[in-house]
């Protein structure tokens, strides 16, 4: 028989308020009590890479996966994997753009509480958005303008920040093309295709996202995999 709600919510209390959502590898993520153990990389990957940024006013679907892979490029190295995960909460939050966050105080302090949650399960000390990370975030956004945005769109009076002249131009990658990216960087980063903290409880996510790497990669099977038995 499958699991009721109400069993659910006793075996983890934390979601019992109802304020959760599924996401793609299954897990049950509240929104108002996260916790790190519920966050999965492939969660992120494939959620980003299906959100759209600029509130979908591009001239095609750019997506926060490719936008943070941008900006992971975009800063010194020390920094390049906080940049990428600087937006990973819009996997459960989505992206809400600057003008509307500004009016949504209580927002930003859920969307501050799951980057924390999220940096924890990832092993970040501090804040993902540190000044390189919001410098790159910018300059990316100029970027997206430069290259993203209508003719139409163009001949307002208002021009992001930024010197972007030296940057070749952005090509927005579709939804597998963009996941696929993210993953893939992330591993350059870190050398796993998990969070740490996925690795030490080893859920079914995580296992999701060492198959996956096997699948795409080709890789064997090691000792490490016994960790997903």
């Amino acid at each position: 028989m499958p699991e009721t709600l109400e069993e659910l919510y006793l075996r983890q209390p934390h979601l019992s308020d109802g304020k959760w959502v599924v996401t793609y590898t299954g897990t049950y993520y509240s929104i108002t009590n996260p916790l790190a153990e519920d966050v999965h990389l492939m969660d992120i990957a494939h959620a980003l890479s299906q959100v759209n940024r600029w509130t979908g006013h591009t001239t095609v679907p750019f997506s926060v996966a490719q936008h943070s892979v941008v900006c992971s490029y975009l800063v010194p190295q020390a920094f390049a994997l906080r940049a990428l995960l600087h937006d990973a909460q819009e996997h459960i939050l989505a992206d809400v753009n600057r003008p509307a966050k500004s009016e949504l105080p209580q927002y930003s302090a859920l969307e501050a509480r799951h980057e924390a949650v999220i940096a924890q399960a990832a092993g970040i000390i501090g804040p993902c958005m540190t000044p390189e990370v919001k410098a790159a975030d910018n300059l990316a956004l100029a970027l997206e303008y430069r290259d993203l945005f209508s003719i139409a769109a163009k001949k307002g009076p208002w021009v992001p920040d930024g010197d972007v002249s030296g940057i070749p131009p952005l090509v927005a990658l579709g939804h597998a093309e963009a996941k696929l990216q993210f993953l893939r960087r992330y591993f350059e980063l870190t050398g796993d295709y998990v969070l740490p903290l996925e690795r030490r409880v080893a859920t079914d996510a995580f296992r999701a996202g060492f198959e996956f790497a096997m699948r795409d990669f080709g890789q064997t099977i090691t000792e490490e995999a016994k960790v997903c038995n």
